[in-house]
This record gives C-alpha cells, sequence and structure tokens, in this order.
C-alpha cells in the first residue's frame, strides 16, 4: 500500500456540464480573440489558462473570431480542440 488515496478525482463540472479550458501560450490573454458556443461569447482576458462549465446542447455552432497573436491561444471543449487561431470558422458539432 503506497498510502495514496484511491478514489477517482472530482470532476470538474456538474453533471450535464462541460469544462471549456482557453490558454493563452504567452500569458497575456487572448488579445481581443473570441470563442462563441451557441450564441455565448467566452474569452480569455488576461492571463495564461481560464475554465468555465457550459451548457452544451445536442447540436452546437462554435464560431472564432481572430484577434491579435492568435497563434499563442488554444481552447478544449469536451473532445474538441483548437489552437494557433483558426479564421473566422464555424463548427456544428454534436456531442454523443
Amino acid at each position: 500500500d503506497t498510502g495514496g488515496d484511491d478514489t477517482d478525482p472530482e470532476p470538474a463540472c456538474a453533471d450535464g456540464l462541460t469544462e471549456l479550458i482557453m490558454i493563452d501560450s504567452y500569458g497575456d490573454g487572448w488579445n481581443g480573440a473570441e470563442l462563441m458556443i451557441n450564441g455565448d461569447t467566452y474569452f480569455l482576458g488576461d492571463g495564461a489558462e481560464a475554465s468555465t462549465c457550459i451548457g452544451l446542447l445536442d447540436c452546437n455552432t462554435i464560431e472564432w473570431t481572430t484577434g491579435s497573436w492568435d497563434g499563442e491561444t488554444s481552447w478544449t471543449l469536451g473532445d474538441l480542440s483548437g489552437a494557433g487561431g483558426s479564421g473566422v470558422v464555424i463548427i456544428r458539432y454534436k456531442f454523443q
């Protein structure tokens, strides 16, 4: 016995919600870039990382709006992710 805790870690979000993780490799926020999910806007205003829990629909619309220094940006939402700025993109994704 190593004395460690064998329980699963607490989930980041409550049931029915999905964690959105926003990262900036330089640590100064997304410099005007925004991620819009189902009409709600998310951005990293300052710092290297932030997260929030969001409710998703059966079919979701995800849009990326470019800012300055998009090469520093990345995000993860469930099984989806984006990095390096991707221009204006609309993704329609059905979460299982």
